[in-house]
């Protein structure tokens, strides 16, 4: 019933709530019509995930309320996109329904890959994923009406953060501000 894709090169990735992992689809000759099914992920018993994230500057795919792992984070290296190596995984805290991943290049943040999660009836996290064996949590919102966080998305800035609460009952976007990851 659920499926998401994101694409990383000329490679892309369907999860799925269904079972079988995460097709690994080679997009190359795609412009003529031509897509080849590369693998089924399944690394560490890998059966279903209901949300990927990619993050394209530093090359790394994570998943998002999978099977394992509790449905924390887990990363793959993508430096062979048609082959996905298994990183590392998230030790604590929530299951992410959606994320974003980035990696700063300027600012304060610079070198460093920043996770924006929302995570359910938990709320918003800001998880560094830089090492992928010591992902942590660097902040945490609660915020007024929290029902469940749903999806967020970084302002092109990365001053602000878009997110949605799906059950709330409430027809609005919420802001926040991200300019510190701290606070």
């Amino acid at each position: 019933l659920w499926a998401d894709v994101k694409v990383y090169q000329d490679v892309a990735y369907v999860s799925n709530e269904s079972g079988g992992g995460i097709d690994v689809v080679d997009l190359a000759e795609v412009d003529s019509g031509i897509i080849t099914l590369i693998q089924r992920l399944t690394t560490g018993g890998l059966s279903s995930v209901h949300n990927i994230a990619v993050d394209e500057v530093s090359g790394f795919l994570y998943l998002c309320e999978g099977n394992i792992n509790g449905g924390r984070l887990v990363a793959y290296n993508l430096s062979n996109p048609r082959y996905p190596t298994l990183a590392g995984q998230m030790g604590n805290g929530p299951g992410m329904h959606d994320a974003q991943v980035v990696t700063y290049t300027s600012g304060p943040y610079v070198g460093r890959q920043i996770c924006f999660g929302a995570a359910g009836g938990s709320g918003l996290y800001v998880v560094d994923v830089t090492n992928k064996s010591n992902m942590y949590v660097v902040s945490q919102l609660s915020y007024g009406g929290l029902s469940y966080c749903h999806q967020c998305w970084l302002s092109d800035d990365r001053q602000y953060l878009y997110v949605n609460d799906e059950t709330d009952g409430i027809a609005e976007t919420r802001v926040v501000d991200v300019s510190n990851l701290d606070s």
